[in-house]
């Protein structure tokens, strides 16, 4: 096999890795990146050499296999019962993960047609093998399959399917097949006894019954079968472990919107059970038509429908006109004269749920890149708080370059430093998550939503999007002028990218999004008529989906009749309604903060929102909080006077129910902190008279400083802080008092506390040390010793998380520790501290110390300190003899003069020296603890010293330490 293997044809298919004009040098395809590219497609290339052809479906799951594929399956099974093709497989595909994962993240080039195929069927190959591991005839002499294999090869294939490129190679033939029945079989494995749901398969009975369809009608029971045990369970896998459930569930909704199956799935098994028949279409007749309106009015078919339009989106634009008007069937169903009570209380229920699907299909169009997919996409959210200060050299969004690094020396600015050390943090942690399911979540600083989305970045909510959203749609702010100014406005505002973006998106796709709200617009218009006699729970229905669809308005008219309906409606409907009316307040605040009202309509408004502050309904408060924002934001960004008088309500009620212990609701309290740290960083100088910013910094410390179960209140308050330091709302001391939080905080021993912590920290200090040199008339002045002390003993809870955290959270610290070092002392004063820590006998991470140590070197050397280097080179020597054992101590004295070497040749062993060697250190230190006695022997002959018993036994000089590294050399290429 290995033989064949590495006879395999050359991959010659390299398509040129341009990037467009407009992109930056430093964006451009390193020389390593593009060689691992070309190594890794060639691995696939020679793996798909390997494989039986044609392909078939690999041991088809509940049917008759038929000949070829009874060939075909024995064929890949003798080809998986061998270590070198299996341990290759498994080696090769968590690197066809990330290097996917990159192609986004990098700006990647385009795949050419060879090199989607090979990926497609490598996906294809890993969930046969995922099959086959879990296969009876397996199991039956062979040990249960490792979860890492499990995990590696679905991650791989959820990955494949994802690019919607290699999605449509993977989406025909026999592939799509044998996939779908992979998955299944898979799921099965996993739930304890028989846990699947049973459906129906009275839809697919002509499709099963001829050979020619069969094979893609069960291909759709399966799918099916699974969507329904989503919906049964909830999403919520319990009985399947995190790391294997989230691939799961990913795949499933892929492979559910490919388009011989989709159809089939997005149909409510409901229809079936009740006796739909229909003649299905299509070459595998697996296509089905839309519903008839009369089976649309029962209650739990329309529950299935909702959840099958929420998990799978829509695939086209016939797909989605053809589900619009389905649910349009139902709203035009009107009870007649003789229709008893029940009946019209059923059209009413089955109304109400046509407006949640109606609204859940538009709202879906917030979806990027790639509206109506929620599986490759994420809704559209802009923060109302602004951005913070542009970086002048790079662009925060994209990925870390090489070229970020090479420059880093070159930004003289502490502020763009903290951005390249956030962004630094935020790419490995990035790569910890694609490795690790145990890291934790963590949003960068510079792109962190709304405070209360914490929980549930992905979730669509309250405030999804900003002003200036809304204002770039209705062309308030003018697309073709990047710093468009509202014609009322005393503030300069952005055009918001991520609007345009989104209408990009929705013109590519042609759908006619217009027509819809107009519709939508006009049917509400008629509900909510005083004279209309609609129904309440319709009404309820109605504005609910107003305050969704709102973010989809591209009109003032649209919001300008939102306004009259909503403020009618609140004149007229009875207060004591506070479900309904905790949306009239939250739509007027919207309404007008993108309109702008004279001061009768604002003063209206006002007491609408002091009304929901006062009410003893919780989420009556919330949503009036959600409201103040959208007004304070307004009054904010257009300089409106009117903010001046609902200030008073805000700051009112927030030192009222400031008292984190006294709250009864995670979230209404992180809504309230929202609004709080908005205040301090918006309107600081109109707070100013006010107790605010103290009670806030008081109240704001004492539960992060308490003990115990992280919670998304301590999160949120750690993220607030962390924003009004780097926005410069709050210095001196209260960003030491920050500063000191954040360094308590570091010894938590959760990680979700303490990466946090480790952000806010990172953000204190660069932040300070900005403070301090823009302050200071003459930035080469000596820097203060005490200054030096401070910042030293902060970063010593840094090197205490080495030696005591996660190996995860290690791999971060060491990642961002070098450039924090180098950027706040001089090399004198930490080469001390990094050598000895590299040292230490209870150092448990050498080899990440070893990086730190070759990257703080390196820095020393752009910063002209090789002479210091080498005078710390040959006062330390003698330390390193001191390490236990033997081959312990040559390995950290090579990385020592590797580090400190300036020949690049020598540099460039550097990975191969601590990650290799290492590796062979551990497995051979009993090897080389025996060989240690015949070193000592033949260097006391040769050096003739060392008679004293205070002196070292031995002596490694380079006559020794270059036998031993050729002995590894010459044994790691045996090997």
């Amino acid at each position: 096999m290995k033989q064949e293997y590495q006879k395999a044809p050359a991959y010659h298919s390299d398509t040129p890795s341009f990037i467009p004009a407009e992109e930056t040098l430093s964006r451009l395809e390193s020389p390593l990146y593009r060689a691992s590219r070309l190594c890794l497609l060639q691995h696939v290339a020679n793996i798909r050499a390997l494989l039986p052809v044609p392909h078939q479906v690999y041991c088809p799951v509940g049917r008759q296999a038929s000949a070829k594929e009874l060939k075909y399956s024995h064929d890949l099974e003798q080809l998986l019962m061998d270590s070198t093709l299996w341990d290759l497989v498994f080696l090769v595909a968590p690197a066809v993960t990330t290097y996917l994962h990159s192609l986004t993240r990098l700006g990647g080039p385009c795949l050419g047609q060879e090199a989607r195929d090979d990926l497609a069927k490598f996906a294809v190959l890993c969930l046969e093998a995922v099959l086959w591991l879990v296969s009876p005839a397996r199991l039956a002499t062979s040990d249960a399959p490792q979860p890492s294999h499990l995990q590696a090869g679905l991650c791989c294939a959820n990955a494949v399917l994802k690019e919607p490129n290699l999605s449509t190679e993977v989406g025909h033939g026999s592939r799509i097949l044998s996939a779908c029945g992979a998955v299944y079989r898979l799921v099965q494995f996993l739930l304890p006894g028989d846990q699947l749901p049973t459906l129906s398969d009275t839809g697919l009975s002509q499709a099963l019954d001829s050979p020619d369809t069969a094979s893609a009608a069960l291909a759709c029971h399966q799918m099916g079968t699974l969507v329904l045990w989503l919906e049964r369970t909830k999403l919520r896998m319990d009985n399947i472990p995190t790391f294997l459930a989230a691939p799961i569930k990913s795949l499933i909704v892929t492979l559910s919107r490919m388009p011989l199956v989709n159809s089939y799935v997005a149909t409510p098994p409901e229809a079936w059970r009740q006796g739909w028949t229909v003649e299905l279409g299509g070459p595998s007749r697996t296509t089905v038509p839309p519903l008839p309106v009369e089976y649309l009015q029962d209650i739990d078919l329309l529950h299935q429908l909702i959840f099958r339009v929420t998990l799978l989106g829509w695939t086209s634009r016939q797909q989605f006109e053809e589900t619009w008007m389905s649910l349009l069937s139902v709203l035009s169903l009107n009870p007649c004269e003789n229709t008893s009570p029940e009946e019209t209380a059923l059209l009413v229920q089955a109304s109400s749920l046509a407006v949640q699907a109606i609204t859940a299909l538009l709202v879906q169009t917030l979806l990027l890149p790639v509206p109506g997919n929620p599986n490759t996409s994420q809704l559209v959210h802009q923060p109302r708080d602004k951005p913070l200060p542009s970086c002048s050299v790079f662009c925060v969004c994209g990925a870390l370059t090489v070229s970020d690094i090479c420059l880093y020396l070159l930004i003289p600015s502490f502020s763009d430093k903290l951005r390249i050390i956030h962004k630094l943090l935020f790419w490995r942690l990035q790569d910890q998550e694609l490795l690790s399911a145990d890291a934790g979540k963590l949003d960068h600083v510079f792109q962190r939503g709304n405070l209360e989305r914490l929980d549930a970045p992905c979730r669509y909510g309250y405030s999804q999007v900003s002003l200036e959203y809304l204002w770039t749609a209705t062309r308030i702010l003018d697309p073709k002028d990047s710093t468009g100014t509202a014609a009322t406005g005393k503030v300069k505002l952005s055009v918001s990218k991520a609007c345009l973006e989104r209408e990009q998106c929705l013109a590519a796709s042609g759908l006619d999004l217009h027509s819809c709200l107009h519709f939508l617009l006009d049917l509400y218009s008629q509900w909510t008529l005083p004279q209309s006699g609609t129904p309440l729970r319709l009404v309820k229905e109605a504005i609910t989906s107003v305050l969704s669809i709102s973010d989809l308005f591209t009109e003032r008219a649209q919001f300008q009749w939102m306004l009259e309906t909503l403020l009618e409606l609140s004149r007229s409907h009875p207060s004591e309604d506070e479900i309904l009316h905790q949306y009239l307040v939250l739509g007027c605040c919207k309404a007008a903060s993108v309109l702008g009202v004279d001061a009768e309509v604002h003063e209206h408004i006002k007491k609408l929102v002091e009304g929901g502050l006062k009410s003893a309904f919780l989420p009556s408060r919330i949503a009036a909080l959600h409201g103040l924002l959208y007004l304070l934001q307004g009054g904010t960004l257009l300089g409106s006077d009117h903010m001046l008088q609902i200030l008073p309500l805000a700051i009112e009620y927030i030192q009222r129910h400031i008292d984190a212990r006294a709250g009864v609701s995670e979230e209404h309290q992180i809504a309230m902190w929202g609004l709080a740290f908005y205040l301090l960083e918006n309107l600081e100088e109109q707070t100013t008279e006010t107790e605010l910013a103290p009670a806030v910094l008081q109240y704001t410390l004492s539960p992060v400083m308490t003990q115990g179960p992280p919670s998304r209140l301590r999160l949120a308050l750690l993220q607030g802080l962390e924003r009004l330091v780097v926005s410069r709302s709050v210095g001196g001391k209260v960003r030491e008092q920050v500063t000191k939080v954040a360094v308590e905080q570091l010894h938590q021993p959760n990680p979700q506390i303490f990466l946090p912590a480790l952000q806010l920290l990172l953000s204190c200090m660069y932040t300070g040390k900005c403070e301090s040199v823009e302050s200071s008339a003459e930035e080469g002045k000596e820097t203060n010793p005490e200054v030096l002390i401070q910042a030293m003993e902060k970063t010593s809870a840094l090197f205490d998380r080495i030696k005591k955290g996660y190996p995860f959270e290690v791999e971060l610290v060491c990642g961002v520790l070098p450039n924090l070092l180098t950027d706040f002392f001089p090399p004198s004063e930490i080469l001390t501290r990094v050598i000895g820590e590299f040292l230490s006998t209870q150092q448990p991470h050498p080899r990440l110390m070893a990086a730190v140590v070759f990257q703080v070197f390196e820095r020393a050397c752009q910063l002209s300190q090789l002479g210091l280097l080498q005078h710390w080179v040959v006062l330390s020597l003698a330390n390193f003899t001191q390490c236990m054992p033997v081959g312990m101590a040559t390995w950290c004295l090579t990385c020592f003069f590797i580090s400190a070497s300036t020949n690049p040749w020598l540099r460039a062993m550097r990975s191969q020296v601590i990650d290799k060697v290492h590796t062979t250190l551990v497995r051979r230190s009993q090897v080389l603890d025996k060989v240690h006695t015949t070193l000592v022997r033949r260097t006391q002959v040769l050096d003739k010293v060392h008679t004293s018993q205070e002196v070292p036994g031995w002596c490694l000089n380079t006559h020794v330490l270059g036998m031993i590294i050729a002995s590894w050399q010459v044994s790691s290429h045996t090997n």
